[in-house]
């Protein structure tokens, strides 16, 4: 059998390989254990869903205010007739 001398090259070459390695290990377990952390998971989502809701809440928020910041007409109008519906059920029920 013949003996292989390694180079430095080699040696470096293989030190590299092996040090990439354990990079893509490390960053495998990681993942893992990302995946694996239900309750990082129910924050990261929970905080997602709250950002969200914030969001829809700013939307409908510019859609029934005016420019000025005040309430839209019609909504007030809807309100007051919703108000006004109620308070008369009430009315009806108690007069039978």
């Amino acid at each position: 059998m013949s003996e292989q001398k390694s180079t430095p090259e080699s040696v470096a070459a293989a030190e590299q390989a092996v040090e990439q390695a354990r990079t893509d290990v490390a960053e495998t377990l990681d993942a893992l254990a990302a995946r694996f952390d239900v309750k990082a998971r129910a924050t990261e989502r929970a905080h997602a869903t709250a950002d969200a809701a914030k969001e829809q809440a700013h939307h409908l928020a510019d859609r029934v205010t005016t420019e000025r910041g005040r309430p839209e007409p019609w909504l007030i109008a809807a309100a007051l007739g919703v108000v006004l519906g109620v308070v008369g059920v009430m009315v009806l029920r108690r007069r039978r």
